[in-house]
């Protein structure tokens, strides 16, 4: 089945998201809001009802690029937690309050789970990893397409996975605008979190990118 693992509904209402996710044919979302697992709540419900399979995670926006962390159980201390960076964590960048990463990872220790590291070569945020990635210890996949035409980029970011030994994913790298024009290929079996982590942990997965006539690839 076809799911996007980096969906983040921004201002879209829970029934917008679904009829993004009809038109673009996709089968399941991993739901990923900026900093909080409970913004994430009514999405995930209306897509359920709806009968996509859904899952939960959370963008996080650090001071060089961007994480999303994919949980294996979405019980109640994961919703509950705090998820925005406070006090000494936070590296204020243009007043947006971004995570300081090495404080991101010491928030993450208690939890089990797979970090992605968002398209580091994309140059769409004055944020990209770039060959930052290449010193990130914690992370299990990253983002290798993301439909926006950009073969040589993408050709670095295959480059890293390989090099790195990650999970290579297809997603709309957080925009809805692009949802459906990359995609992450999983087993239909895959329902859980705990499965879907085990997936793109062991690399049970591959992306696959529809090309749009607007961002024809070279």
């Amino acid at each position: 089945m076809l799911i996007d693992p980096h969906v983040n509904p921004n201002t879209l209402s829970p029934s917008e998201l679904i009829d993004h996710m009809i038109e673009a044919s996709m089968d399941g979302a991993v739901i990923t809001c900026t900093h909080s697992a409970t913004d994430a709540v009514p999405y995930i419900k209306a897509l359920l009802d709806d009968e996509f399979v859904c899952y939960v995670g959370i963008e996080f926006k650090t001071t060089h690029g961007d994480i999303v962390f994919i949980p294996e159980s979405a019980d109640d201390v994961f919703f509950n937690a705090e998820w925005a960076p406070q006090g000494t964590d936070i590296d204020l960048i243009h007043d947006e309050e971004l995570w300081k990463y090495e404080a991101l990872q010491r928030h993450l220790k208690g939890f089990s789970g797979v970090q992605v590291v968002v398209h580091p070569y994309s140059r769409l945020s004055d944020r990209s990893w770039g060959d930052r990635a290449f010193t990130l210890q914690e992370c299990n996949a990253v983002e290798t397409r993301i439909g926006r035409g950009l073969p040589q980029r993408d050709y670095l970011c295959d480059q890293l996975a390989e090099t790195k030994a990650w999970t290579k994913l297809g997603s709309s790298n957080g925009d809805c605008q692009f949802l459906g024009s990359a995609a992450t290929v999983i087993h239909e079996s895959v329902k859980s979190q705990e499965h879907l982590c085990h997936a793109l942990r062991n690399g049970l997965c591959w992306p696959i990118e529809f090309e749009d006539p607007m961002f024809p690839r070279a």
